[in-house]
């Protein structure tokens, strides 16, 4: 199988095999299935990441809900633990944001209030240097960054907590 991808993750169809969601690859938290949502409890970093890991230009659409804490993030050009992109709720922000060689880095942010169980659409992508996200089909951040050129894409929560994550529509440009 080769060439660009676009496709929906339902979650609805995913199993639980060996302590792990289908189709994804976990770093800590204790990742579950409820229904239609992929759900993670955590009491620091979580990470499920899919995709090609050679992706480019990427956008990951999908809802969240915080039932607890106050971090829940989709994720490209993902390069391991220690690499990658993230936008979505951040400790009553959204943001876009980078972590290079473990360090997180705030790329772009803006003061966004939600309650705990709201559920948020979020709309992430790259293209080029440029990274953009949208919540809720009406708030748009962007920022511009060249460190890192491809990798997977996934769901994230970095202060700890419980999110539930819904289905996901992803595209990848090799």
């Amino acid at each position: 199988i080769t060439g660009d991808m676009a496709y929906t993750i339902d979650f609805s169809k995913q199993k639980m095999e060996f302590a792990s969601v289908t189709g994804f690859s976990h770093n800590h938290g204790a990742w579950s299935l409820d229904g239609k949502t992929m759900q993670v409890m955590c009491l620091e970093r979580a990470d499920a990441m899919t995709g090609n890991y050679y992706g480019k230009d990427e956008t990951i659409k999908g809802t969240i809900r915080i039932e607890h804490g106050t971090s829940a993030l989709l994720a490209l050009r993902v390069q391991g633990a220690r690499r990658g992109y993230y936008a979505g709720l951040h400790q009553g922000n959204l943001v876009i944001a980078k972590v290079d060689k473990g360090e997180f880095s705030i790329l772009h942010s803006i003061p966004y209030t939600t309650a705990e169980g709201e559920e948020h659409l979020l709309d992430f992508s790259v293209q080029g240097t440029n990274l953009s996200c949208t919540i809720d089909e009406k708030t748009k951040i962007e920022a511009i960054d060249c460190t890192l050129g491809y990798g997977m894409v996934g769901c994230s929560c970095f202060l700890g907590g419980r999110v539930a994550f819904g289905n996901l529509d992803i595209t990848q440009k090799l």
